[in-house]
């Protein structure tokens, strides 16, 4: 990023109103496959930006604030794809969001990540069950990264953090989703 970006966003306001924390979130959103869980940070700042909802800024929104501001202008951690190296794919989802991070491993065996992914669930996604959660983030990262798991040359394997997916092996029945 230009030095000039990196000193705005440094340098950049609490926001006062919402047309402040939307201006913010708008040019924050331009990097947001950079940024490890972006929509569970930023779901705090969008709430703030609900027309039925009065504006007040709290401890919980200055954190994401600064934690965005942070992970903008911090140097990068990515790393570029090498199709001839394994792929892993990292996913979880949580109550209101969900996310995945495509990574390789370096020489050392140190996983570097290559891309982010995190979207916020809505309207009937919030009722699923976890364990369908945790699906969708696997789907919505297959999706999102399909172009880099069709152009490696090697086996990927996926990672998920909940125990629920069990279920899923010894289910007598399964539903449509």
């Amino acid at each position: 990023m230009q030095k000039e970006k990196i000193s705005a966003v440094a340098e950049w306001k609490k926001p006062n109103s919402i047309k402040e924390v939307q201006a913010f979130l708008g040019f924050i959103n331009y990097y947001r496959q950079f940024i490890k869980d972006f929509s569970k940070i930023a779901r705090l700042l969008t709430e703030l930006t609900k027309k039925d909802k009065p504006f007040a800024w709290n401890k919980e929104a200055q954190e994401a604030f600064e934690r965005l501001q942070q992970a903008v202008i911090s140097k990068p951690v990515l790393i570029i794809f090498d199709p001839d190296k394994k792929l892993e794919l990292e996913t979880d989802a949580s109550d209101f969001a969900i996310g995945g991070q495509l990574g390789q491993r370096d020489n050392q065996g140190r996983l570097h990540p290559i891309a982010f992914y995190s979207k916020k669930l809505l309207g009937a996604e919030l009722n699923y069950p976890v364990y369908n959660k945790e699906f969708l983030a696997i789907i919505k990262c297959f999706e999102e990264f399909r172009h880099y798991l069709i152009g490696t040359t090697e086996q990927f394997t996926v990672y998920m953090d909940h125990q629920n997916i069990a279920y899923f092996t010894q289910a007598n029945k399964l539903n449509r989703r």
